[in-house]
């Protein structure tokens, strides 16, 4: 909204809570991912709008940020009057300069400096053949390449109805499967009912070294024992879950009735996290996710600190005992003085601060 204001050419974006109007939300969320391609049309409105994002995440003492996007070309016009395209690989140099630029006022502002990581991410929505899901995985690997030590993995992502994962997704990464032993993978899946196409994603987890799954929410119970009796030998398989978007998509009246005793202390296979999705159209942050999640079940603090413990073990970053150590700091440290987020309230939600948790 502050970004069309500015532009000045009337168009607007008119808000909505998800929370109060469930009605075809998982159409709504989509949509709004659209609005918001729509206003990040260029190479500088990306750094505002990453630097807004980390600086969200910090504000509530988040140590580690695994940022996910879609690296993407945008039309600009030159000053002769010429038009170009921004290549993606730009876009992720653009994404590494917000991120340096956080970093040189990260310990002045926030008294510590979040570390920020870069999932590349795999749209499902725009595939259309195996031939472009591998132009979007080979991009994402020459971009690994230039950048290795900021990309840390793959994501797959994007509108879970759309029916590509089976025919053409799938079938491109098994062909590059070579490739993932160095660049993990995290899968959202079960966002909708398919069965097959879960089952088909699981018993490809080991070959694909898909180390997490996102959302789960609809995954048929033949899959969750599977991963609960262990995919890999070195270390279990991170279950992402995103509480608000979670309930809303699958529309349940209640956290209550979240799938989130299904994996809980179910396995040592398991490693569990707690995440956001998108703290705009869930009128959610971080801090709020965890608090609302342990209202709903009744966790003690030392379930909540057990789960961060499992988020640090399954990111994809190099150095998770550096991670670990960092957490274990902050949570003996006094309190941290309170850091109040300039980022205004969205749509009239008030933060809950829980300090000191890791992302």
């Amino acid at each position: 909204m502050e970004m069309l204001e500015r532009r000045g050419d009337g168009a607007t974006f008119t808000p909505f809570n998800c929370k109060a109007d469930r009605t075809n939300a998982l159409a709504k969320c989509f949509d709004y991912f659209a609005k918001v391609a729509s206003v990040i049309t260029d190479l500088e409105a990306l750094k505002e709008s990453t630097l807004h994002v980390l600086e969200h995440f910090a504000a509530e003492r988040c140590i580690y940020l695994e940022l996910r996007t879609s690296p993407k070309q945008f039309k600009v016009s030159s000053k002769d009057g010429s038009e170009k395209t921004t290549t993606k690989l730009q876009y992720l140099e653009t994404v590494r300069e917000a991120i340096d630029e956080f970093h040189a006022k990260a310990q002045e502002r926030f008294g510590f400096v979040m570390e920020v990581k870069v999932l590349l991410s795999v749209d499902r929505g725009k595939v259309t053949s195996k031939e472009s899901a591998l132009a979007q995985i080979d991009d994402i690997l020459v971009m690994h390449k230039e950048h290795s030590d900021l990309v840390v993995g793959i994501d797959i992502c994007g509108n879970p109805h759309s029916p590509t994962v089976k025919p053409y997704l799938l079938p491109a990464l098994l062909e590059r499967s070579h490739t993932f032993q160095r660049l993990p993978i995290t899968f959202h899946t079960a966002e909708i009912l398919d069965d097959e196409e879960s089952e088909l994603i699981v018993e490809s987890m080991r070959k694909l070294n898909v180390r997490r799954l996102g959302h789960v929410t609809y995954l048929p119970d033949k899959c969750r024992e599977r991963i609960q009796r262990g995919i890999f030998d070195d270390i279990g398989v991170g279950i992402e879950i995103c509480p608000t978007s979670n309930m809303i998509t699958k529309e349940i009246p209640s956290l209550e009735d979240h799938h989130f005793l299904d994996w809980w202390k179910k396995s040592d296979k398991i490693l569990l996290s707690v995440n956001t999705d998108d703290v705009g159209l869930f009128s959610c942050d971080l801090s709020s996710e965890i608090y609302d999640l342990a209202s709903a079940f009744h966790l003690s603090r030392s379930d909540v600190v057990e789960i961060q413990r499992q988020a640090i073990l399954s990111a994809f970053h190099p150095d998770t005992k550096q991670l670990l150590r960092m957490f274990d700091d902050m949570l003996s440290s006094s309190a941290p003085k309170a850091y109040v987020n300039p980022a205004p309230q969205v749509n009239g939600y008030k933060r809950q601060k829980l300090n000191g948790l890791a992302a």
